[in-house]
């Protein structure tokens, strides 16, 4: 993954980088990262390119260091987003990702009618995340930040997990701190538990269902709020929010949203107890 560029002084203000990428435009900044848009003039296609500084000692963050080592356990999937390259500098790496012409869900859905998508897409984005998610868990690696803004969408439309800044082999301990979108955080983890995989179920259901209602399970201008409510409120019913979903969609998704991790069901136990129903 690791590609090194000695001897290049880059220089992300100028039009051209490592002799190689031709930045086009900024695309926003998420927690230690600045990210560009870019044309890889070598592979002649556009890319992100995502900067991750190095602190005291020329050392990467951990955060960083263990991005990388996820992205290389789980390997290329047609629905995750993966880190092609990792070039170094003195001061940096940049990781090196696919664009993604799509768009980020969150987006997608602030400007679709009532905030909500057709049936139809919701099926196919849920049955795209519940592959990324089989991939991500079938490594043994929790995402730890299922949210919209997590989920591109290629030229195709298919829906792709990204940002694997917060995941973690599932061996791995947990972090201490309380990390990831609150929207989307399951019960046990805002009570300080382990994040497991069945938190990453949890905030599954959470983005299907806000595909759905046009809304989040649980609204609140007041962060404490919203987590006591993940915590302790039931979601609204979906089917009174949306008539037309599907009952057994409806079904699932209140299924993911359980409160209790111990009783949330893996995606091959979901599939085969409701197929047919």
């Amino acid at each position: 993954m690791e590609a090194s560029l000695a001897g290049v002084c880059p220089d992300v203000d100028s039009p051209l980088f490592a002799s190689r990428f031709q930045i086009l435009e900024p695309t926003g900044t998420g927690g230690q990262k600045q990210a560009w848009l870019a044309r890889d003039l070598l592979g002649r296609r556009n890319v992100v390119l995502s900067k991750i500084p190095r602190g005291p000692g020329g050392r990467l963050p951990e955060s960083a260091e263990r991005e990388l080592r996820i992205q290389r356990l789980l390997g290329p999937h047609s629905h995750v987003v993966e880190v092609q390259e990792g070039l170094e500098t003195e001061d940096a790496v940049f990781l090196v990702s696919p664009h993604l012409p799509g768009g980020d869900l969150a987006t997608r859905l602030a400007s679709a009618p009532e905030r909500r998508l057709p049936i139809d897409r919701v099926l196919a984005i849920a049955y795209d995340l519940a592959l990324a998610l089989a991939h991500t868990h079938g490594r043994e690696v929790v995402h730890g930040d299922v949210s919209p803004g997590n989920v591109l969408l290629d030229a195709d439309e298919r829906a792709c997990l990204s940002d694997f800044g917060l995941a973690r082999r599932v061996s791995d301990p947990g972090m201490k701190e309380l990390r990831g979108t609150p929207g989307y955080l399951a019960p046990e983890t805002i009570r300080g538990e382990t994040s497991g995989f069945a938190s990453d179920l949890y905030a599954f259901g959470c983005v299907i269902f806000e595909t759905l209602a046009g809304r989040s399970p649980f609204v609140s201008d007041c962060v404490p709020d919203l987590l006591r409510r993940h915590q302790l409120a039931r979601p609204p019913d979906l089917r009174k929010l949306r008539p037309d979903t599907p009952r057994l969609l409806a079904t699932l998704v209140h299924a993911l949203m359980a409160k209790d991790p111990r009783g949330a069901r893996s995606l091959r136990s979901m599939s085969s107890e409701h197929s047919g129903a």
